[in-house]
């Protein structure tokens, strides 16, 4: 199961912002099911970070969804962004 969210921080709140998705970042591929999970700079945006995560199944996810790193994270990460976007799941390539 895959999914896919960005960030668009706020400038002034860059630097502090990248620090927690990094550590959010690290502490996640350490989870029971985590594929992968990566962060990357927008092309066209610098402040504008995309998280593409991979789990083994929708449930490893909801249990990293419970994760102390992730209750603390991601709600401070509010603060931090412009502009939040919901978390959007996939599964394959559609050939």
């Amino acid at each position: 199961m895959k999914f896919f969210t960005k960030k668009i921080l706020k400038r002034e709140d860059y630097d502090k912002g990248l620090v927690l998705l990094k550590e959010l970042r690290d502490k996640s591929q350490k989870e029971k099911g985590c594929i992968s999970y990566e962060l990357y700079r927008d092309f066209d945006d610098e402040y504008t970070v995309i998280i593409n995560e991979e789990w083994e199944s929708l449930e490893d996810q909801k249990v990293h969804s419970k994760s102390e790193h992730f209750l603390r994270i991601v709600p401070a990460m509010k603060e931090l962004c412009k502009e939040n976007f919901d978390l959007v799941r996939y599964e394959e390539k559609i050939k």
